[in-house]
């Protein structure tokens, strides 16, 4: 990639993002979180393995987007599915915990990669495409075992007696007054009500603010390259071509050249305070001075 290359591939994965948070939310109602969220896992893991062979900026776009319709509908899901379980008064704790669990998977996840990174192949792959191919075929392998440990509700949770799923019911039910089941349907009123709520709405301008930040220091750290850059040019066009120390070309020969060091090159100021009788191993050698 080159260029605004790899802002464009993080851009793509925002846009399906936020195009599929609303859908996403309404289908987890609909399948219901136990079948959805293992889906949505697995679709997302597949998504992690295929960027392990992806050679060009279009296929690692597309990839990014189809990542983004995944995990559009991870962290609402995991909501109304804690929902079923839990009261409101609980319910906000558990959530913290979630949300906590972020920045500790992330910091979890550089361990991973660096472990990862040692290994010296993994199959056909190199470098960095270890760790996608890896971390994905694990999201994925949790994900099929979720389809048959992650239950959907309390009423179909076999590992409750039926005490215990009729007390969970309960509990939920304790504090909507007036309704006889837990799951009600979807209303075009509610959902309106629910996308256009100041709650939402606040939510929504928060997470955005987030997304944003992430470019900020790429964005700064481009302009101080440039600014870097400008100073160096301001500063070599204020000294004449004649004023500037020449190089010393030291002459090769079998017992003074290191072939590594006609690669490298330093300011011709360190040329010219370095002196070495013999042998010279000084790295500022100019490659022009290697042998043709």
């Amino acid at each position: 990639m080159k260029g605004y290359d790899y802002n464009a591939v993080l851009s793509v994965f925002y846009i399906s993002y936020i195009v599929f948070e609303i859908p996403s939310n309404m289908a987890c109602k609909w399948i219901g979180p136990g079948w959805f969220i293992p889906a949505i896992s697995l679709g997302f893991g597949i998504c992690s393995l295929g960027t392990a062979f992806v050679h060009n900026i279009h296929a690692i776009s597309g990839v990014r987007f189809l990542l983004g319709v995944f995990e559009a509908g991870m962290m609402p899901g995991i909501a109304y599915y804690l929902s079923r379980w839990y009261r409101r008064s609980e319910l906000a704790f558990r959530l913290s915990l979630y949300i906590v669990m972020a920045p500790l998977a992330g910091a979890f996840g550089g361990l991973l990669a660096s472990g990862i990174l040692k290994l010296g192949s993994f199959g056909s792959l190199h470098s960095w495409r270890m760790i996608f191919a890896i971390e994905g075929i694990i999201t994925i392998g949790l994900s099929i075992i979720s389809f048959f440990t992650l239950t959907d509700r309390p009423a179909t949770a076999r590992w409750l007696t039926q005490e215990e799923k009729d007390l969970a019911i309960a509990r939920v039910k304790s504090e909507r007054v007036g309704t006889t089941e837990v799951l009600d349907k979807i209303d075009r009123k509610k959902t309106l009500r629910g996308i256009f709520s100041p709650v939402t709405l606040t939510t929504s301008f928060i997470f955005l603010l987030g997304a944003l930040s992430s470019l900020l220091p790429l964005r700064k750290s481009e302009l101080t390259f440039l600014q870097t850059t400008s100073q160096s040019k301001v500063s070599l066009s204020s000294h004449p071509q004649s004023s500037r120390p020449s190089t010393p070309k030291i002459p090769l020969s079998p017992n003074n050249y290191i072939p590594s060091l006609p690669m490298l090159s330093a300011p011709s100021s360190q040329c010219s305070s370095r002196s070495l009788a013999g042998v010279s191993t000084d790295a500022s050698i100019s490659s022009s001075s290697a042998p043709q």
